[in-house]
């Protein structure tokens, strides 16, 4: 059980956001790692205190009933799993190896991470696809080190004999570490790479060539294999993800594969039918309006909406609004008053 707030044990205010808590942790588990303090006997027991705060807070749920309860919160079942969980890890060479990710002490490779930008196109570049031409800013292999992060590469650690890992007697347990001399690198006498810090990569901008596939819609996710952040210690690149936005059009409206548009018509072509010039997305068509249409009335044109990627297109539907004439000549009024007493009305 903490004895601490756990805002406090991580050195951050009660409003912090997720990445700053996140920040903070991996700040104060990296100083405080039993295996980057093997001659402190206290430093485990802090590293757990961290973890154990850090599972409470990175947790929405959790966070939040300790925000409501305080301290108390340590006391209920929920607070002891976590506790169980913190206290209970005893190997805690993978999590070395990802604290120091970045900076080339991981022995194995790493995939390079994932991306994910938004990328908004016209209405009908959706519809028919096309290519787009990218200049995205993200993580390139650094030039000047190939991404290894090192000037030179040292020589064999001698503690660990080139393996990145040793050895360790937990409780008459033998575990295997990362080793603290080269910190699972291997090597020793490195010399860190000036362009790049050791990350093994630089920030760049790369130009990339988008193929946008015909139908796309609202929210739709392309994925780019290979196009994301470059891995590390010869690990795989990680993947681009573009999650479109589709720009509204003046006249169409689209949901699925369907298109839809209003149209006006003139009360006399409503009344006695006639045709109107209707536009699609391959072009106008020529729509009949049949006698007696309603107004609000809709019209279907089979295969005129988005095409699929298998099978027939969707449709294209064309409502229409009764336009009435707003000012009428004396004699004008006198022949609707003509009609009106002419024409039955409809029960």
């Amino acid at each position: 059980m903490l004895e601490r707030d756990a805002y406090e044990i991580l050195g951050v205010k009660k409003n912090a956001s997720d990445a700053e808590i996140k920040k903070a942790y991996r700040k104060l588990a990296r100083k405080h790692h039993p295996d980057v303090n093997p001659e402190d006997s206290a430093a485990e027991a802090r590293f757990k205190e961290i973890t154990a705060a850090y599972n409470i807070l990175s947790d929405p749920q959790r966070r939040a009933e300790y925000d409501q309860m305080g301290q108390a919160y340590y006391a209920t079942p929920e607070a002891t799993r976590g506790f169980e969980e913190a206290f209970a890890y005893r190997d805690f060479s993978d999590l070395f190896r990802d604290f120091f990710a970045g900076a080339q002490t991981a022995a194995g490779p790493i995939r390079g991470q994932d991306l994910t930008f938004g990328l908004e196109i016209d209405f009908l570049e959706a519809v028919r696809g096309g290519t787009r031409t990218l200049n995205l800013e993200k993580e390139q292999v650094c030039p000047a080190c190939q991404g290894s992060g090192c000037e030179n590469l040292g020589k064999p650690c001698p503690s660990c004999k080139g393996q990145g890992t040793v050895e360790k007697l937990v409780d008459n347990v033998r575990l295997l570490t990362t080793c603290p001399r080269c910190q699972g690198t291997g090597r020793i006498d490195r010399q860190t790479c000036r362009r790049c810090g050791g990350r093994g990569t630089v920030i760049g901008v790369e130009t990339i060539d988008v193929q946008i596939p015909p139908g796309v819609d609202q929210g739709t996710r392309l994925r780019l294999a290979g196009k994301g952040n470059p891995g590390l210690n010869g690990g795989p690149e990680g993947d681009l993800y573009l999650i479109i936005s589709v720009r509204p059009h003046p006249q169409f409206t689209r949901r699925g594969q369907d298109i839809y548009l209003k149209r006006e018509i003139s009360l006399f072509d409503a009344v006695l039918g006639g045709k109107i010039t209707v536009p699609t997305l391959d072009g106008s068509v020529s729509l009949k309006i049949p006698p007696g249409t309603q107004n609000g009335q809709r019209f279907r044109l089979k295969g005129k909406g988005v095409a699929r990627k298998t099978g027939a297109a969707g449709d294209q539907y064309v409502e229409v609004t009764v336009t009435i004439p707003r000012h009428l000549k004396p004699e004008a009024k006198e022949l609707f008053q003509n009609l009106k007493e002419m024409i039955p009305a409809e029960s």
